[in-house]
């Protein structure tokens, strides 16, 4: 059985696989926190930790890829973005499964 420390470790620095999708990354953090759980490294009520984990592990870069600017010519401030899986199929015709890109940008006031 792994220590506390390495339990810990391998939680915070879980992240998404290039190959991975957004479910299977998901139940690795999961996973993980409960174990850290079990092993008192966190509380069960530490559930901010998990978000964390989940979104920087999930989040990549986007500055190589994509530049944007507001209406004012300042550079919109963004995280990176995610895949997700979307499926069309259900609802509009000749569709199905899509990998799709989603901009992630930081919580304002505005996104309260």
């Amino acid at each position: 059985m792994d220590t506390k420390e390495i339990v810990l470790r391998k939680f915070y620095s879980c992240v998404q696989k290039s190959d991975e999708t957004v479910t299977s990354f998901a139940l690795r953090p999961e996973e993980l926190f409960s174990r850290a759980c079990d092993v008192k490294g966190l509380k069960r009520s530490d559930s901010e930790h998990l978000k964390q984990v989940l979104y920087q592990g999930e989040i990549r870069p986007l500055d190589d890829i994509l530049k944007i600017e507001c209406a004012d010519g300042e550079p919109l401030r963004y995280l990176g973005y995610i895949v997700a899986d979307i499926n069309t199929s259900v609802s509009l015709p000749d569709s199905a499964q899509r990998s799709c890109l989603f901009l992630v940008v930081p919580d304002t006031r505005y996104s309260a």
